[in-house]
This record gives structure tokens, sequence and C-alpha cells, in this order.
């Protein structure tokens, strides 16, 4: 049996199940669509109303930082692009646009609670720390959906986890 000591799915799953066990305080209205993926497997443009609000968790990169002579042990900084996408009326955009920044702000103090999400990790390891080092109200995802002419606001919250993995083939 290959011995596991790599979980991004597993974290990635933990988060998705984190935001959906407090969806009804992440903001005005219940998320329908929180999943791991990315913006590209989200259905056409003229169907994306029924899935939004969405939280998209993408996983990006993964350092191995440390691991013990034995390799029983690995430290690794898991890093994820948590992307919040709400729909936005015309008529209403300024006081919307102020919502999802607020909903994007509960989402990541949400991601910080350390303690809540090692409770879905306790199998595969230990959190040693996490952190939200960039939220980006402007991206080039968000430039997309303009020359589309899709009214969405996207928001990218960059969120990091350090990582400690157990040898769970013993």
């Amino acid at each position: 049996m290959v011995q596991r000591r790599l979980f991004s799915n597993q974290i990635a799953d933990a988060i998705i199940q984190r935001l959906i066990d407090k969806n009804n305080q992440l903001g005005s209205e219940t998320i329908p669509t929180v999943a791991k993926g990315n913006i590209n497997l989200l259905p056409a443009p003229d169907k994306l109303a029924d899935y939004l609000p969405a939280i998209i968790i993408e996983v990006e990169d993964v350092f191995n930082i440390e691991a013990t002579p034995s390799k029983s042990v690995l430290t690794s900084i898991y890093n994820f692009s948590v992307k919040y996408l709400q729909y936005y009326n015309i008529d209403n955009s300024f006081e919307e646009y102020s919502n999802a920044v607020t909903t994007s702000e509960i989402i990541a103090d949400t991601l910080l609670e350390d303690n809540a999400l090692q409770t879905y990790l306790n199998p595969y390891g230990r959190i040693l720390k996490t952190e939200v080092p960039h939220i980006s109200f402007s991206s080039t995802e968000t430039q997309v959906f303009k020359d589309l002419q899709v009214p969405v606001i996207l928001v990218d919250i960059q969120f990091v986890v350090y990582f400690r993995s157990y040898d769970n083939t013993r």
C-alpha cells in the first residue's frame, strides 16, 4: 500500500464541508453551489443564474517544506483560491457589490477558524496554521465576465493551509 502524505482533495473537501455547515451565516442568502473545481466548470452564462451565488474552491499549489527522515510525516503548504461569485442587478449594483464584499469577508473569516476546519481533517493530520494573505475584488476572471456582458461579481480569496500529515498506513 502506498503511504499517503498529500491531502489536497481532503483539505478542499473539509473547506467545502465547513462552508456548507456555516452556509446560513455567510450572507443574506443561502449559497446553492459550494464546490471544488474552477470557474471553467460553471455552466453557460444563460444558465448561470441557477448556480449563483457560488463558492468555488480551486487547489492551486502544494509546497512540501519538511519531511522526517523516515518520511512518515510531511509538512506542506496548500494554496487554494476560493472564489465567491454573485449575480448583480444593474439597477442595484452598488448595494449588491457592498454585500458581495461583506459576504466574501465572512467567508474569509470562516476559513480562518482553524479548530473548526481541523475537525474534518483529524484522520489525515494536523493544521499548523491558516492564513488569508490576499482578497482580490478585481481579478482577470472578473474581466472575462465583463467582456461577456454577464453581470457577475467575482471575489478571489487566497487561502493557505499549513498542514502536517500523519502516516495513516500504520
